[in-house]
């Protein structure tokens, strides 16, 4: 199956970009890097789509209503990690991401 609608004759037109946008932060939970669309997928553009209809990435994140990030800024890992005396990983109890989050912290 090929990724994405370019067979259909649908045109990515900057409204269904910014919607794609939109459903991949709902899915995620973040907002996508330019690294995540360097191909199309099934419900998104590639990345040079996006960059030739906005003319850079960064503009297409800030008109869907989005910070971009900064290069060499990284993403903020939603879950912590907790190790043993040794230094191993030690595994945590599934959780909901908030009360993780706070068990790690204390």
């Amino acid at each position: 199956m090929r990724s994405g609608p370019r067979g259909d004759g649908l045109v990515w037109t900057p409204e269904a970009i910014l919607y794609a946008i939109e459903l991949w932060v709902r899915r995620h939970g973040r907002v996508p890097a330019a690294r995540d669309w360097d191909r199309a997928g099934e419900d998104h553009p590639s990345r040079q789509t996006v960059q030739r209809v906005f003319g850079r990435w960064n503009r297409a994140i800030r008109t869907a209503g989005y910070r971009p990030r900064r290069p060499g800024e990284h993403r903020q890992r939603t879950r912590g990690y907790v190790r043993d005396e040794g230094g191993r990983f030690l595994a945590l109890p599934t959780l909901a991401p908030s009360s993780a989050a706070r068990s790690v912290a204390t």
